[in-house]
C-alpha cells in the first residue's frame, strides 16, 4: 500500500462503526466518511468534473472539508486548501493559479466569496459547506439527479500513488504564492513517519487545532486516520478551551505550535495534570529552549518534534527519549537539536560549491527521501532550481553533529515565522512598495517573546508626514493580517552591500544581537 485512496479505503471498511471525526459537536464515523465520498463523487461526475480537476475548499476546520479530501483521494482530484486569512487579493492569486472547477467555502465565508465569484466566471459552482449540514451536496444531488458512484476498482486505486492530491500555497520570495503539488505517495510516507515515530494507535484520541490549510495538519490526520484513530477538529485555538478539552474529554495527542504552548503555559496553574495526554507534537518553527523546559515540567516527557517542511514533509523526528531535562550535558544539547533522520531519509550539508560538508560544520541542509513534494505548480523552473539530482535544497542552514542530531542554525533566504506561520519579507516588501511615499525599505524578523519572531519594516520615504499607523494600516488592507509589520522604523537610508544590495544581514544583526540564536 502506499496511497492514501487505498488507505482510507481499508480504513473505512475495517473499522466502519468507529468514530473518524468529531467537530463542534457533531461526529462521523469511517464508513459515513466513505459513504459521504461516493455521494460527493456523484455530484462530480454529474457536474462532469474530469480526473486531475481542481476542487478549492475555504472554511474552518470542518467534517466538510474531511469529506472533500476523501472524495478528491479515493477519484483524482486535486485538493486546493485555501488560507482563509488571506486577503482578497491573495486569495485571487491563488484562484488564478490553480484554476479550480468548484470552490466550497464555509458559512463564515460568504462576504469574500461575493467579492471573489464575480471574478472568476471560470469557477462553474460555488458551494457552501454548512455547520448544521455536513454534507451539503445532498441538496445539490438532488437538483442535479445524480447517483452515488460506486468504490473505484483496485486497478485504477494502483495508479493513485503517483498522482497529485494536494495543492498546498506557499508564500514565495518573488511576492507572490506558489503552489506545492503533493502525491498522494508523499502524503502517505509523511503519515506513515508520524504515525510510526509518534506510536499512534487506533485507541488515540488526537486534537488538531491547527488549519487544514497547512499540510503539516493534513500530515497529522492522516497519521490518525492510517492508525484507525479519532480526531476531535477545533476550528480556532483557545488556550482555555483546550485546557478544558485536555482535562474532561480524553484527548491522548495534540499538536500544538510553539506559540499555543507557550499560551497555555500562561494558564496552567488554573488545571490539574492530564492523564490522558500522552503525546505533545510540536513543530512548525524554532521553540525556545526554556520554554521546552517549562513544558516538559508541566506536562511531563511527552513531546516528539518534527522537522520538515511542504515540500520535504517529515525529515527529522526528536523522539520522547530525547526530551531530558535533567541528563547530560549532551542530552541538554540534544534539546535543542531536531532530532535525526527518520528511516527512509538522507540528510547532507553542502556548502555555497554544493560541496558535503563534514560533521559539526554549517551549511545548507539538504534531504532525500521517496515522500518528496512533485515540484510547484505552473513553474518548472523554480522546481529545477530546488532540486538537485533527486536532493530537495530546504533552504535552511544546519549542522549534524558525530550523532547524526540535526541542528537548525539559521535560515538561508529570509523566511519569517511568527506563531507557526511563514511570512516573506518580499512578499510584505512588494505592499510596501506600491504605497506612494515609500522610496526603499527592508522587512525583516526581529525576536518577540510571544510570536517567536515578529515583522518589522525599516523605510526610507519621501513624505516625512507618513505615520507608522498609516503603513501597517495599508499593509492590513493588502495582506493577511498576520504578515502586516507590527512596527515600522523610519531611517534616513538603509545599509548597502558593496553591490548596492541593501544590507538586510546587517539590518536584522541589530535586533538579534543580544540573543545567541539567530531564528
Amino acid at each position: 500500500m502506499s496511497s492514501i485512496a487505498e488507505m482510507l479505503i481499508e480504513i473505512s471498511q475495517s473499522r466502519e462503526s468507529k468514530q473518524a471525526v468529531l467537530c463542534e459537536g457533531e461526529s462521523v464515523t469511517y464508513g459515513e466518511l466513505l459513504h459521504a465520498s461516493l455521494e460527493l463523487a456523484g455530484l462530480f461526475s454529474k457536474l462532469d468534473l474530469q480526473k486531475g480537476d481542481r476542487v478549492a475548499s475555504l472554511s474552518y476546520n470542518s467534517i466538510g472539508y474531511i469529506q472533500l479530501f476523501y472524495t478528491c483521494a479515493l477519484f483524482g482530484f486535486i485538493l486546493v486548501p485555501l488560507n482563509y486569512r488571506l486577503s482578497i487579493r491573495e486569495l485571487e492569486q491563488m484562484l488564478h493559479n490553480a484554476s479550480p472547477k468548484i470552490v466550497f467555502f464555509g458559512e463564515n465565508f460568504i462576504e469574500p466569496i461575493q467579492t471573489l465569484r464575480s471574478n472568476f466566471p471560470s469557477v462553474s459552482h460555488w458551494i457552501e459547506m454548512s455547520a448544521k449540514n455536513q454534507q451539503p451536496w445532498r441538496t445539490a444531488l438532488k437538483k442535479q439527479d445524480a447517483a452515488m458512484s460506486e468504490i473505484p476498482h483496485q486497478h485504477d486505486l494502483n495508479d493513485r500513488a503517483s498522482e497529485i492530491l494536494l495543492l498546498v500555497f506557499t508564500s514565495g520570495t518573488t511576492g507572490t504564492p506558489k503552489a506545492a503539488a503533493i502525491s498522494q505517495k508523499a502524503l502517505y510516507g509523511s503519515a506513515q513517519e508520524i504515525k510510526d515515530t509518534g506510536d499512534i494507535k487506533a485507541s488515540d484520541n488526537g486534537l488538531i487545532i491547527q488549519p487544514l490549510f497547512h499540510v503539516g495538519a493534513n500530515f497529522l490526520w492522516l497519521a490518525h486516520a492510517s492508525a484507525g484513530a479519532s480526531i476531535r477538529l477545533e476550528q480556532k485555538f483557545n488556550p482555555l478551551k483546550c485546557w478544558e478539552i485536555l482535562s474532561s474529554t480524553g484527548i491522548s495527542t495534540i499538536q500544538l505550535a510553539p506559540t499555543m504552548l507557550e499560551m497555555m503555559l500562561t494558564h496552567s496553574a488554573k488545571f490539574s495534570s492530564i492523564k490522558g495526554l500522552r503525546t505533545i507534537f510540536y513543530s512548525t518553527a524554532p521553540i525556545r529552549e526554556d520554554l521546552l523546559r517549562r513544558a516538559i515540567q508541566v506536562f511531563g516527557n511527552i513531546f516528539v518534534q518534527h522537522y520538515g517542511s511542504t515540500e520535504a514533509g517529515v525529515v527529522t523526528t526528536l523522539n520522547k527519549s530525547d526530551h531530558k531535562i535533567d541528563g547530560s550535558s549532551i542530552e541538554g544539547l540534544r534539546l535543542k537539536s531536531a532530532g535525526v533522520p527518520n528511516v527512509t531519509t538522507q540528510i547532507k550539508i553542502i556548502d555555497d560549491q554544493h560541496e558535503e560538508l563534514e560533521p559539526n560544520r554549517a551549511g545548507e541542509i539538504c534531504v532525500k527521501h521517496q515522500f518528496i513534494f512533485s515540484g510547484y505548480w505552473k513553474n518548472k523552473t523554480l522546481t529545477r532550481d530546488l532540486l538537485e539530482d533527486s536532493w530537495l535544497q530546504m533552504g535552511d542552514i544546519g549542522y549534524v553533529d558525530e550523532d547524526g542530531f540535526l541542528f537548525i542554525v539559521d535560515r538561508k533566504k529570509d523566511l519569517i515565522i511568527s506563531g507557526g506561520e511563514n511570512i516573506y519579507p518580499r512578499e510584505v516588501e512588494v505592499v510596501l512598495y506600491s504605497y506612494p511615499a515609500i522610496i526603499e525599505c527592508a522587512v525583516v524578523g526581529v525576536p518577540d517573546t510571544k510570536w517567536g519572531e515578529s515583522v518589522v519594516a525599516e523605510v526610507v520615504v519621501s513624505d516625512h508626514n507618513i505615520t507608522e499607523t498609516e503603513l501597517i494600516d495599508y499593509c492590513r488592507k493588502n495582506l493577511a493580517s498576520y504578515k502586516k509589520p507590527k512596527k515600522i522604523v523610519f531611517r534616513d537610508q538603509l545599509p548597502r552591500l558593496a553591490t548596492g544590495k541593501i544590507n538586510k544581514a546587517k539590518i536584522k544583526d541589530y535586533y538579534w544581537k543580544s540573543l545567541d540564536r539567530s531564528i
